[in-house]
């Protein structure tokens, strides 16, 4: 080994998957030390504060090694209920003490944060952290209080886009260009967040790619609007170009947000109805503030096996199945994933009022439909049918349609057939004669060489990557 080169250690540093063994190499010698502690600090993943706390005391110790740091990986953090500091000094907790008090803006400030780190305060002590390491690439973070006194997270990234202290000296988390956010939530409680603790992370200059869950648009307390907000954000200002969100609840179609992206290419969004004081789903809200995407939105997931309630804590959820709106002009979309009564405008008649050739723009290419019910299939039938007859001339890059809806019986003696259980496999299959109702759209989908796939999110063996006539 002594023979090889550095780059070439570090390439065989970089095939050592457990995380033992990485620590262990860099004790073999000196050499190997010099090399490998660069490569380990390279990917961080802490998951508790006791992780947290002794890579902070490495940082301290060895401070040029904050800037090796590329990806930091928060995203599967575990609340820690036991003693505050288990492993460190008294001289370490004033070490640490010191670092907070050059970070702070006053002395009231210094002296909260004090007491929360001593405290075990845990965003407190993920806040001492990030400032050190603003050169990362990636970042996977768990925001874990509840409590508006102790939203350090919020406070930092805030901070960094309008360059006050500390971050006032040089540019922060300018190469940063993913970020993932994740709120914890426990059986007793929904943690969520607002788009105003978004948005500092739409003014970063590098970020292209950011997903969230829990994501909650007008969330009803007006308690919850942040100081310190980013400065001079400007429509079409914000370079990111993929949003991803799960579980959460957009109710007037992220307006504060989306507006911002002037190179959108990928949004995909879960619903949730599941949050207190929230909005239905609104599908005419996306419409206008995607628009201004027409020219590079992609990607467009509008949900993705979301939670959609027929009563909401604002009374009857009408909006739900409203239409989202013609979709033809979103001229380089490639792939949509959307449910039908938010793709066709059915309401109560039998045909839609616009027929779905011309909904879909030409470019599309995977077209995945979901929410359909049994008494909307002759319907969706008749409308896939339409397409596929100018596949050729009007759809020409389409080679995929997905149908998923709710086609089982409730039947609870479906174990007793020998079907269920196997392989994890559910017990509930989708009704035969729904099959047969789909065999002429599935002949005509192969004669034009257009996959078709049935789905039922209750019946697992569907949801896998099988076409509709192997079933």
């Amino acid at each position: 080994m002594e023979t090889l080169s550095s780059d070439i250690i570090l390439l065989i540093g970089d095939h050592i998957e457990d995380i033992n063994d990485r620590y262990n190499a860099i004790f073999l010698n000196h050499r190997f030390y010099e090399l490998f502690s660069h490569a380990l600090f390279r990917s961080v993943t802490l998951k508790n504060r006791t992780q947290l706390q002794s890579f902070l005391k490495a940082l301290m110790h060895r401070p040029n090694l904050a800037a090796v740091v590329r990806s930091l990986d928060l995203g599967e953090w575990q609340p820690e209920t036991s003693h505050p500091h288990p492993h460190l000094s008294p001289e370490d907790l004033a070490m640490f003490s010191l670092c907070a008090r050059t970070m702070s803006q006053s002395t009231q400030e210094y002296v909260q944060w004090e007491n929360d780190l001593i405290s075990g305060v845990e965003e407190a002590w993920i806040a001492l952290l990030l400032p050190m390491v603003n050169n990362i690439r990636q970042l996977k973070l768990t925001h874990a209080s509840q409590n508006l006194e102790d939203r350090y997270l919020d406070r930092t990234f805030a901070r960094a886009v309008n360059q006050e202290i500390p971050f006032d000296q040089q540019p922060a988390f300018h190469r940063l260009e993913e970020v993932s956010l994740k709120a914890l939530n426990d059986y007793e409680e929904q943690s969520t967040f607002d788009p105003s603790q978004i948005l500092p992370f739409f003014q970063l200059p590098s970020l292209r790619s950011f997903s969230a869950n829990s994501l909650v648009e007008y969330r009803p307390s007006s308690d919850l609007k942040l100081k310190g907000l980013p400065k001079n954000l400007i429509k079409g200002d914000s370079p990111i170009s993929d949003i991803n969100l799960t579980s959460s609840n957009g109710g007037k179609g992220l307006e504060t947000l989306l507006p911002l992206c002037s190179a959108l290419k990928s949004f995909k969004h879960q619903h949730s109805d599941d949050y207190r004081g929230t909005d239905g789903f609104n599908p005419t809200a996306f419409h206008q503030t995607l628009s201004q995407s027409k020219s590079t939105l992609e990607t467009l997931w509008l949900d993705n096996l979301g939670v959609h309630f027929a009563f909401t804590d604002s009374g009857l959820n009408e909006s739900c199945d409203g239409w989202f709106g013609s979709l033809a002009d979103f001229a380089v979309l490639t792939d949509l994933r959307i449910r039908l009564p938010n793709l066709l405008d059915i309401q109560s008649q039998l045909d839609p009022s616009i027929p779905l050739t011309d909904i879909l723009p030409s470019s599309l290419e995977t077209l995945y439909i979901e929410g359909c019910r049994e008494n909307s299939l002759d319907m969706l039938i008749r409308q896939v049918r339409l397409v596929l007859e100018v596949r050729k001339t009007k759809f020409p890059a389409l080679r995929r349609v997905d149908i998923e809806g709710r086609f089982h019986d409730d039947d609870d003696d479906l174990d007793a057939s020998g079907v269920a259980d196997m392989e994890g496999i559910s017990g509930k299959i989708i009704r035969s004669r729904v099959y047969e109702m789909m065999q002429p759209v599935v002949e005509g989908c192969g004669s034009v060489g257009v996959e078709m796939f049935l789905r039922d999110r209750e019946c697992l063996q569907t949801m896998r990557e099988i076409p509709a006539g192997q079933v």
